[in-house]
C-alpha cells in the first residue's frame, strides 16, 4: 500500500512537471512563431540615425517616446500608421527584472485610440498589466523592451523598443518645467524675439524650459544664446518626418523636403509630431516637477500677485494714484522676481480657487496687441474729451478707427462715474509715463511683436483657446490645449476627458502676444 502511495505522488510530480513543460514549451512556441514567419523587408538607411523605429513604411515608432510609470502600472506611447494599415499589432514585451528574471508576454488586445488625417492616423497606446503581472515587476524593473509585429503582413521592428520606467508620485518634486511647441524655419532675424521669450521665462520664475529644434538656423548667435542659457534651456533637436506621402526609396524627409511635395500634408504631420514632443516632455519630467506646462513661443503665464483679486479693485488701485511717476507706480505690488515664484504662485491659486488637491490649471487667454493699436485707442479717447466737456454721470461711447482701410475699429464705453474717473487717470498715466516712454524706445524696440504694455482680457477673448499649467501628479496624458487623461492618486484610477481647474480673470491669464488683429469686435472699458 505505501509503495503504491509512492508510486501515485511520483505520478502527480511527474503529470505537473509535464503540464508546467508543455505549458512552457506553448508559450516560447506562440513568441516563437511570431518570428518564424516574418517578412523581409529593406530597412532605410537612416533608420538608425532617425528617431524613428519603423515597419517597413506602415508604422512608424519615436524611439523615445515610450514610457511605463512603475507606480501607476500603466504603459504608454504614441506611434504613426498609414491610413490603409490593418493595425493588426502585436506586442510582446521583455521586461527584465533586478532579480535577473525575465517576464515575457505577447499582447495583442492593446487599447488604442486613432486620429486619422488624409494620409496616415496617430495612435495613442496606454495598457495595465494584470494584477498578478504587475505584483511581480512593481519595483523591480531593471530595463523593459518590446518588439513589435504586423499580423496581416508579417513585418515587425527591427530592433526593440526601449520603455523609459519612472515613477509619478514622488514626494520631493518641486518647480515649473515649461515644453514649448517644435521651432522651424527659425532665422537670425528671429533672434531677438527667441532671446526674449526665453529670458521672460526666466524672469517670470519657471525652472527650466524645453523646446523642439527642427531648423533653427546655424548661427553663432544662437550658439552663444543657448551656451548663456545652457542651465535653463533644453534644446531637442528634431531631424525628421515619416514619409506618410509616397512610397519613394526615402523612408524619412527633413520638413523642408516633404513640404515641396506636399505643404498641407507636411504641416500637418509635423503638427502630428509636436503630439509626440508635447507628451515625451510632459512624461520625461512628470517624476522631477511638480508642474509641468505646454505653450507656443508668444504665450507667457506671469505670476500675478494676488493682492487685487478683482478688476475693479485695480480700476479703484490705479483711479486713486496721486501724480504717479515711473518709480512710484505700482511700487507697492511688490513684483519681484525670486526663484520658482512661479510654483509658489500657483501653489496659491489652488487655495483661491478652493479646489482640490493636485489641480491643473487652464489659463484663459490675454490677448497682447502691438502698442500701436493702443495709440490709437488713447488718441480717439484724448480727442473725445478735447472736444467738448464731458459728464462722469453720462454713458459715453467712443469709436476708434485702428486699420481704415479695412474698416477695422473699436467701440470704447464708459458706463459709470467710476469708469469716468478711470479712463481720465489712463489717459495721465499714458500722456506721462507710458506715451514718452515709448516714443523714447520704439526705435530701439527691434521685437515688435511683443513690445506691448497692454492685454485684453474678459469673455471677448475666451474663444481663442488658452493652456494650460499641469500638476503631474494629476495629469497624465496632454494635449494642446487640455489634458485628456487624468489619475487619482488615492486609487489609481484613470479618467479621460478634460479635467482642469479654470482660472478667473481675476487671478491670471495667459499673456498671448500676437502680432496681428484677428478677433470679434470688442467693448473696451
Amino acid at each position: 500500500m505505501e509503495n503504491k502511495s509512492k508510486l501515485f505522488v511520483f505520478f502527480v510530480f511527474i503529470v505537473i512537471i509535464s503540464i508546467f513543460y508543455f505549458n512552457f514549451s506553448l508559450t516560447n512556441k506562440q513568441i516563437k512563431s511570431v518570428y518564424e514567419t516574418e517578412s523581409e523587408w529593406n530597412e532605410d538607411e537612416n533608420d538608425r540615425t532617425c528617431q524613428w523605429i519603423s515597419i517597413d513604411r506602415d508604422y512608424f515608432f519615436k524611439r523615445s517616446s515610450t514610457f511605463f510609470f512603475n507606480d501607476a502600472n500603466l504603459l504608454t506611447f504614441t506611434y504613426f500608421a498609414k491610413a490603409k494599415a490593418s493595425l493588426n499589432l502585436v506586442f510582446i514585451f521583455y521586461v527584465h527584472l533586478k532579480n535577473k528574471e525575465i517576464i515575457t508576454k505577447n499582447i495583442s488586445n492593446i487599447t488604442r485610440s486613432i486620429g486619422k488625417r488624409k494620409n496616415f492616423g496617430l495612435s495613442y497606446i496606454f495598457y495595465r498589466f494584470d494584477n498578478k503581472t504587475y505584483s511581480r515587476i512593481k519595483d523591480k524593473i531593471e530595463t523593459f523592451e518590446i518588439k513589435i509585429k504586423d499580423l496581416s503582413t508579417k513585418k515587425a521592428t527591427k530592433e526593440l523598443i526601449q520603455v523609459r520606467v519612472k515613477n509619478i508620485f514622488q514626494r520631493n518634486k518641486k518647480g515649473v518645467f515649461l515644453c514649448s511647441k517644435c521651432m522651424y524655419n527659425t532665422r537670425v532675424e528671429d533672434f531677438d524675439s527667441v532671446k526674449w521669450w526665453i529670458d521672460m521665462k526666466q524672469k517670470a520664475g519657471y525652472t527650466k524650459i524645453s523646446f523642439c529644434n527642427n531648423s533653427i538656423e546655424n548661427h553663432e548667435k544662437y550658439t552663444q544664446l543657448f551656451d548663456e542659457y545652457k542651465d535653463f534651456v533644453q534644446l531637442e533637436q528634431f531631424n525628421c518626418l515619416p514619409n506618410l506621402y509616397d512610397n519613394s526609396s526615402k523612408y524619412f524627409l527633413s520638413y523642408s523636403e516633404f513640404s515641396k511635395l506636399d505643404n498641407g500634408l507636411a504641416y500637418h504631420i509635423f503638427d502630428s509630431v509636436f503630439i509626440f514632443f508635447m507628451n515625451e516632455c510632459y512624461w520625461a519630467n512628470i517624476d522631477k516637477y511638480k508642474y509641468v506646462s505646454v505653450m507656443d513661443r508668444d504665450e507667457i503665464v506671469f505670476p500675478r500677485n494676488l493682492k487685487f483679486r478683482k478688476n475693479s479693485e485695480i480700476r479703484e488701485y490705479v483711479t486713486a494714484l496721486n501724480n504717479p511717476t515711473v518709480d512710484s507706480i505700482f511700487k507697492d505690488l511688490n513684483c519681484q522676481y525670486e526663484d520658482n515664484n512661479m510654483e509658489k504662485y500657483l501653489d496659491s491659486l489652488a487655495v483661491q480657487i478652493g479646489k482640490k488637491k493636485n489641480s491643473s490649471f487652464y489659463f484663459k487667454n490675454g490677448i497682447k496687441f502691438p502698442n500701436e493699436l493702443f495709440m490709437t485707442l488713447f488718441e480717439s479717447i484724448e480727442l473725445y474729451f478735447n472736444q467738448s466737456a464731458r459728464k462722469k454721470e453720462e454713458k459715453h461711447k467712443i469709436e476708434a478707427v485702428y486699420d481704415k482701410k479695412n474698416n477695422k475699429k473699436f467701440v470704447i464705453t464708459i458706463s459709470s462715474a467710476n469708469e469716468f474717473d478711470y479712463s481720465l487717470k489712463l489717459l495721465e498715466l499714458h500722456r506721462k509715463i507710458i506715451g514718452p516712454y515709448y516714443e523714447e524706445n520704439k526705435d530701439k524696440l527691434l521685437i515688435d511683436k511683443y513690445n506691448s504694455f497692454y492685454t485684453i482680457v474678459g469673455s471677448s477673448v475666451h474663444w481663442v483657446f488658452g493652456k494650460t499649467i499641469h500638476n503631474t501628479n494629476r495629469s497624465l496624458a496632454t494635449e494642446i490645449h487640455f489634458n485628456t487623461m487624468q489619475i487619482d492618486y488615492s486609487t489609481l484610477k484613470i479618467v479621460r476627458g478634460r479635467d482642469v481647474a479654470a482660472v478667473n480673470d481675476n487671478l491670471g491669464h495667459l499673456s498671448h502676444f500676437k502680432k496681428g488683429l484677428r478677433m470679434k469686435p470688442i467693448n473696451i472699458i
